[in-house]
């Protein structure tokens, strides 16, 4: 238990440190590149180079004074991301396959970087800000599909079949980052964040997405029951409005199935998820041992399909495109990537210290890395390197007591 007088101590230091101050400039970039990520659309593609510009930002000019800063961790983390991209350049020395695959490590560590030298308290408004601001714009898109207003899509949509993308590029990023943006804010243990935890939760079900729904599962086993009533109510007043979430997609994929097949259906007649699956089973386990000790080949695509003619169920890939970001690293780097991974979920298993808090953390990770989440998301970067609070209020969680000291003291002087 903490005293009264640790307790005022604890909150009078918390008072004079500020969550943003002057030293905190060379952040600003990259506070307002997360909600933007990925619009507005300069260059052709997926990922957009804002986060990256900030990133390089923020390296360079924010290196603060602390002895908390866990060096061994950057080090580690970012030596292998190197040596992942060096062992893939040296297979494949093509300059598109280096500013594929190398633009992502390269933010990675950034990114990596950063995180670990910011304290964590300055990211959780920059957290909020971005569900809020995702949540206006999705339901905004949802509403004008409704009325048959003309709206412009940075993000691909499919209508009938997918949800809206809101600021993302597709559907299924914004469902499965607002999940993960859900996770970080649990892990925060404060009661503010509830609204923002709801309004995260209704832009996965505006996505539409058939992955974000799975790893929404996930913190709704972690929260409470009248958290959980919070959001059924919420729910269930968009729904009396007239918002209908089956026409955001999520349902639609599933009306032709059978219940007790769904699971065979979906690979069967679902484009995505038969590849998504495929490429899971083929980089993780029927090739695995050839990708750690470097006997595959770097084409993918190649690869892939001849095994997928084989298999009479998995259908063709189209793009040398990887769709499970762990096997993405292990397909392409070997055992390098694969040690990378193993550190990934090594500081997910050590950045909490409750049983519960490291199996949900490590098992949500691994969702994570099994699907097409770019590496160098900051969001999930953010996540793996949170560390879960003991307590059910953050008011105390950087608090650690003195050990008695065995010295008398006189006056001011130990003797």
């Amino acid at each position: 238990m903490m005293s009264s007088a640790e307790q005022s101590y604890q909150n009078s230091r918390k008072a004079r440190e500020p969550v943003f101050g002057p030293k905190d400039v060379a952040l600003i970039p990259l506070f307002f590149a997360l909600p933007l990520m990925y619009w507005p659309k300069a260059l052709e593609g997926d990922t957009q180079p804002w986060v990256a510009i900030a990133a390089a930002i923020a390296f360079v000019a924010y290196w603060p004074k602390s002895r908390s800063i866990n060096y061994k961790n950057i080090l580690i983390i970012s030596a292998l991301a190197l040596l992942s991209l060096a062992i893939y350049f040296v297979r494949d020395p093509s300059p598109d396959a280096l500013l594929r695959y190398g633009a992502v490590m390269i933010v990675f560590v950034l990114l990596w970087s950063i995180f670990q030298r910011v304290p964590d308290n300055k990211f959780v408004p920059v957290v909020r800000l971005t569900i809020v601001v995702w949540f206006i714009v999705g339901l905004y898109q949802v509403i004008a599909i409704r009325l048959g207003l003309p709206i412009e899509f940075d993000g691909r949509y499919v209508a009938s079949r997918s949800g809206v993308p809101g600021l993302t590029a597709e559907s299924s990023f914004y469902g499965t980052i607002s999940v993960i943006q859900i996770m970080y804010l649990i892990a925060e243990k404060d009661s503010k964040n509830n609204i923002y935890i709801v309004f995260a939760a209704i832009s996965v079900l505006m996505s539409g997405s058939a992955i974000a729904l799975l790893l929404l599962v996930v913190p709704l086993f972690r929260l409470k029951v009248e958290y959980k009533i919070i959001g059924f109510i919420f729910v269930l007043v968009f729904v009396v409005s007239g918002f209908d979430f089956v026409s955001t997609g999520l349902f639609n994929r599933f009306q032709s199935f059978e219940l007790s097949q769904i699971g065979v259906q979906l690979i069967e007649r679902d484009a995505s998820t038969n590849l998504r699956f495929g490429h899971v089973f083929f980089t993780l386990s029927y090739n695995f041992f050839n990708e750690i000790f470097y006997f595959n080949s770097i084409y993918f695509e190649r690869e892939y399909n001849n095994w997928a003619y084989n298999s009479n169920l998995f259908i063709y890939n189209e793009s040398d495109n990887i769709l499970t970001m762990a096997g993405e690293l292990v397909f392409r780097s070997g055992a390098a990537g694969f040690a990378l991974v193993l550190m990934l979920l090594h500081v997910s298993w050590t950045s909490a210290s409750l049983t519960y808090d490291r199996f949900e953390k490590l098992a949500f990770v691994v969702l994570c890395l099994l699907n097409p989440i770019n590496l160098a998301n900051p969001f999930l970067i953010l996540y793996i390197q949170k560390k879960y609070s003991k307590n059910e209020s953050n008011s105390n969680r950087n608090f650690r007591p003195r050990r008695p000291s065995h010295h008398k003291t006189i006056g001011r002087q130990r003797v």
